[in-house]
């Protein structure tokens, strides 16, 4: 902000009372920002949150698929205990594909024709793969990145 010359103040410049609502407007100023800035934050820790808690119901339709006896409240609790210790390596499989996902859309989505069953299929891998089931699934190691056929 520039200065002004002196001989550009009128008296409604210099008055004390100019200054303090001069003062009161970037201390509201300086509030809002403050305001906005937490807000922001706690937007996206709420959303880091809600995605980091969906997780553990990623498996509830599958669960309720395989069990049509149980109850939705029940399903839910089972996919929540299957998911325990395992919503990063979901977290992961799902990352996996979204380099398909992009380029499957860019024939104006036709590819995702393909990609979203294989995705949907690698779901019900994992599915398997947390129940303990994994007859016919393969289980890429981190070590060294062998790959075993359970």
């Amino acid at each position: 902000m520039d200065k002004k010359p002196d001989f550009l103040f009128n008296e409604y410049d210099r008055s004390p009372s100019r200054e303090l609502i001069e003062k009161s407007r970037r201390r509201r100023k300086r509030r809002k920002r403050r305001l906005m800035l937490i807000g922001i934050i706690l937007l996206v820790a709420s959303i880091v949150w809600l995605i980091t808690k969906s997780y553990y119901y990623q498996l509830a339709i599958l669960v309720a698929i395989d069990n049509p006896d149980m109850s939705g409240a029940d399903a839910v609790e089972e996919s929540q205990r299957l998911m325990t210790g395992k919503r990063a390596s979901l977290f992961c499989l799902e990352l996996s594909f979204i380099g398909w996902a992009i380029l499957g859309a860019i024939p104006f989505g036709i590819g995702l024709l393909w990609v979203l069953p294989y995705a949907h299929l690698a779901k019900i891998a994992f599915y398997k793969y947390a129940l303990g089931n994994t007859d016919n699934v393969e289980v890429i190691t981190s070590d060294n990145g062998t790959s075993e056929n359970m």
